[in-house]
């Protein structure tokens, strides 16, 4: 009661296995839980508009710190810039929630 004056309509959800913010916890295993955001990262993939290809040892290109003359920059048009910037926030999210040690 007092929580729903603070909150509003609340649910209470029971079983083994809850999902919460693109987060799964699993709690099947005794004693144990299992944090996995593997859902997350496939509904990442398939919103993504193109088709990712291809294994990279490393997400740094050698010419990563290079940087272009002003004059020969081309900028994403503005529907890719937003789905990029959308994508770039999702897998932030990922990151600061699923692997912790890699900040």
């Amino acid at each position: 009661q007092w929580l729903s004056s603070l909150y509003g309509d609340l649910k209470e959800r029971r079983g083994k296995i809850h999902d919460y913010l693109g987060i799964t916890l699993d709690f099947e295993t005794k004693g144990v839980v299992r944090i996995s955001m593997v859902d997350y990262i496939k509904e990442i993939l398939k919103c993504f508009p193109e088709e990712i290809e291809g294994e990279a040892a490393t997400p740094a290109p050698n010419h990563l710190f290079l940087v272009r003359d002003e004059s020969e920059a081309v900028k994403l048009p503005e529907e890719q810039a937003v789905c990029f910037h959308h994508t770039v926030a999702q897998l932030l999210f990922l990151s600061t929630r699923a692997r912790r040690d890699i900040q």
